[in-house]
């Protein structure tokens, strides 16, 4: 991977996290199930969580297909002690975000303007040979 791209998916990422308390962890994705990039607690299994994340988004998919609910704009796991919100970032990446029960997506998250710096920076890998 281009040394400058990891470097910006990082700060990004870092500026996720650091954008509210009740984020805690995020993590980017391949849509085949690799670890792109995270800043999640270092106990964290990130192969099992990157291919459980790329699954849950694409059966994510599938129910908006069957269900005619047209594009999917995430998966929210809730859990007794937080949620997992999971979605997409471009055609190529997705999105795993930890965060306590209290944080409502909602109202304080801009999906737009994270998914769309977290995509440019990704996509742009196409572009540069490494």
């Amino acid at each position: 991977m281009n040394k400058y791209l990891g470097e910006s998916l990082d700060e990004v990422l870092r500026e996720l996290l650091e954008s509210d308390p009740k984020i805690t962890g995020v993590f980017l994705i391949s849509r085949e199930g690799l670890a792109i990039s995270s800043k999640l607690r270092a106990d964290t299994q990130m192969n099992y969580i990157a291919a459980i994340g790329a699954a849950l988004l694409s059966l994510g998919n599938r129910v908006c297909d069957e269900f005619s609910k047209d594009k999917i704009e995430c998966v929210v796991v809730l859990g007794e002690h937080g949620k997992v919100i999971t979605l997409p970032v471009g055609e190529k990446a997705l999105l795993l975000m930890d965060t306590t029960r209290e944080w409502d997506f909602d109202i304080e998250f801009d999906f737009d303007r994270f998914c769309s710096r977290l995509n440019s920076a990704f996509s742009s890998s196409s572009r540069v040979t490494p």
